[in-house]
């Protein structure tokens, strides 16, 4: 299967739109020349548990996938938590790029930690 690239947008409040989040990775993607495959829209209160959120489609990304997001409080509520993400992305060879902070990490990275 061929590497895809999923946007990750994520509200807090039904009343929050994810409008903003879609114009910067829609912008990324047109001037890095990138479709975006999938879109991840999801409405949960990052107070809730990890599990609350479900996370699950990152299970399903395959190595060489690549997950965009506007920016890093869209991904975790904590460093803590991030960091387990971005770690859990790299060891599966997933890259991940969040576009407010300019960070990429191409899978390849060994301990982020």
């Amino acid at each position: 299967m061929n590497p895809v690239t999923i946007a990750l947008l994520r509200c807090s409040t039904d009343t929050q739109t994810d409008e903003r989040q879609e114009l910067v990775i829609s912008q990324w993607a047109l001037s890095n020349e990138r479709k975006i495959d999938r879109w991840i829209r999801t409405t949960v209160s990052s107070r809730k548990s990890v599990k609350e959120r479900n996370l699950d489609f990152l299970q399903q990304l395959q190595a060489g996938d690549t997950l965009v997001c506007s920016d890093l409080s869209r991904v975790g509520r904590s460093v803590s938590e991030l960091v387990r993400i971005v770690t859990d992305l790299n060891k599966a060879n997933v890259n991940f790029i969040s576009l407010k902070e300019n960070i990429f990490f191409d899978g390849s990275d060994l301990d982020i930690s």
